[in-house]
């Protein structure tokens, strides 16, 4: 990628990719740091590689998925699950993938404990 920002000839930038295009819709309900939710995301991949093709042409994921945060004391737990359907995956046409991407986590809060 030259010409672009690099360390070590690795892309520096969002995880989805150089040159992608990415729409993500989030809708929470939140309570203080309690929160639960629907997020809807779609992925055009390296949409500059070959800029003569059609959106049908292009390797695009559609994701929906549910995610939530939940506060105990001094833990905040979060998880996120995904469903991805991707088409053209991999630039191969007419190939379809479904996926499923999931996180987890939690963060420990320091300190005196205030809710």
């Amino acid at each position: 990628y030259q010409g672009s920002y690099t360390n070590q000839s690795r892309v520096i930038g969002a995880g989805f990719g150089n040159g992608s295009n990415m729409q993500t819709l989030n809708v929470n309900l939140k309570n203080g740091f309690n929160k639960q939710g629907f997020t809807f995301q779609r992925i055009v991949h390296d949409a500059l590689r070959e800029p003569y093709l059609t959106n049908k042409q292009r390797w695009t994921d559609i994701a929906f998925g549910y995610g939530f945060q939940k506060r105990y004391q001094r833990l905040l737990f979060h998880a996120q699950a995904l469903v991805v359907n991707s088409s053209n995956y991999g630039w191969i046409p007419n190939a379809t993938r479904v996926n499923i991407s999931t996180i987890t986590g939690f963060t420990y809060f320091l300190g005196k404990n205030k809710h």
